[in-house]
């Protein structure tokens, strides 16, 4: 059944029901970022592996968070709990400036996890704005990753 605000889905034991939200739409392209300070061209799966490797420890702690510390050739993943301590060293090939930034490690698996590109890019502008994930060509996706804030005692 149709209404000008709602949607009736009657379906014998299942009823779905949707309303029309008043209201605009975020905008949502204002806060995607349009350029970049660093780019890292990276193997998909050898980072994966390292994040998911690095996560069993960052789990022990509950935050889940790992730190990335990006140079010109390397990408080193680390993550430390009261269990110890874990550094993963991933090959890059990074034009730009060099950053040091962490991300929950669930919410950057996720993302690896749901492409099947062999290299993509990352795209960051500082370690408190979102990193963007792109392909190496073409426009097929746009993954947003936002950052976990460090404190330093």
């Amino acid at each position: 059944t149709f209404a000008r605000t709602h949607v009736l889905f009657d379906m014998e034991y299942t009823r779905i029901v949707t309303r029309l939200i008043d209201g605009e739409f975020t905008r949502y392209k204002q806060i995607l970022p349009r350029d970049h300070k660093t780019r890292v061209r990276v193997n998909r799966q050898e980072l994966l592996d390292s994040i998911e490797r690095a996560s069993l420890m960052a789990r022990e702690d509950k935050s889940n968070l790992v730190k990335m510390n990006f140079t010109r050739e390397s990408l080193l993943i680390s993550a430390n709990s009261e269990m110890g301590d874990i550094n993963e060293e991933v090959s890059i090939n990074l034009v730009g400036d060099g950053i040091q930034i962490a991300f929950n490690a669930r919410y950057f698996t996720d993302v690896l996890k749901a492409l099947d590109d062999e290299e993509i890019y990352l795209d960051m502008n500082n370690n408190f704005n979102p990193c963007v994930v792109r392909p190496i060509q073409g426009d097929r996706f746009y993954y947003l990753i936002l950052p976990m804030r460090l404190f330093h005692s």
